[in-house]
């Protein structure tokens, strides 16, 4: 089976038939890992008015993927955010301002950078895009104001990220090799049952292999094929009404596998 890299949303389409019944389709999508995943640190901590050292939270990502968007929202209570500094720095050291003493509405600062606001600067969120999410992000709020307000309360923040691929995929492994030798002396027989005629197949045993695919093709190239049947070790398979349900010329050829699925020659 070929391959599919993490993040890609797979699509399958369902041919369910049945007698007197019209031929129904059914789509359905599996996505592979998580491209989109928010990180929160919800611990408030105090800011004190005119900081000499900004308060600092931080977030610790552990999965080494490619930023290819991020957003931070902060949640800070503050009676005057024209006395606020608050910036966001990367692992990789970059560091955008979200809030430079601009005016907000209301007690606080509490929005989503870049989806509801553009960071006030220098830098913007586009800055963090092909870097690796993964280490520690520092969020840092300083109150630079001369006016006494009382203390304000960072209450927390959230680094929304989307990324290259997705997190969680685990890339399927296999630590034996496929089968090295290929089915051989495969016998096909009809044999009636009712209306059916079913196609019946036999082929000496491989010492490495798990299981078998009997593989049917209109090509002796087998250019184009699919798997007719699988057994998990016998080395017979019955195909129902094979005669009938199979093109008039079709060639079939037994592959070998190993407990993975894994097909040899």
């Amino acid at each position: 089976a070929e391959s599919v890299p993490c993040g890609d949303l797979l699509t399958f389409d369902l041919d369910m038939l049945a007698a007197g019944a019209a031929t129904r389709t059914q789509r359905f999508q599996i996505q592979l890992g998580e491209p989109i995943r928010d990180f929160t640190n919800d611990v408030s901590q105090e800011i004190p008015p005119e900081t000499t050292t900004p308060v600092t939270s931080t977030l610790v990502i552990d999965q080494d993927k490619v930023i290819s968007e991020v957003d931070v929202s902060i949640n800070i209570s503050h009676g005057l955010t024209t006395e606020l500094i608050v910036e966001v720095t990367s692992p990789a050291g970059t560091t955008v301002r979200l809030h430079d003493r601009s005016v907000v509405t209301g007690s606080g600062i509490r929005t989503r950078f870049d989806a509801e606001r553009a960071p006030d600067g220098p830098g913007t969120m586009a800055d963090f895009e092909g870097e690796s999410v993964q280490g520690t992000w520092t969020l840092s709020v300083e109150d630079v104001g001369a006016e006494s307000v009382g203390t304000g309360t960072l209450q927390g923040w959230t680094l929304h990220t989307t990324v290259s691929g997705g997190y969680d995929c685990q890339p399927a492994g296999c630590t034996e090799p496929p089968p090295a030798e290929a089915a051989a002396n495969l016998h096909v027989e009809l044999s009636p049952n009712g209306p059916q005629l079913d196609l019946l197949f036999a082929w000496d045993p491989v010492a490495s292999a798990a299981g078998y695919h009997v593989i049917q093709s209109t090509s002796p190239s087998f250019g184009t094929s699919e798997v007719a049947g699988a057994t998990s070790g016998a080395t017979t398979l019955t195909l129902d009404d094979g005669a009938n349900t199979t093109p008039s010329l079709t060639f079939f050829t037994v592959r070998a596998v190993n407990s993975c699925g894994q097909e040899g020659p």
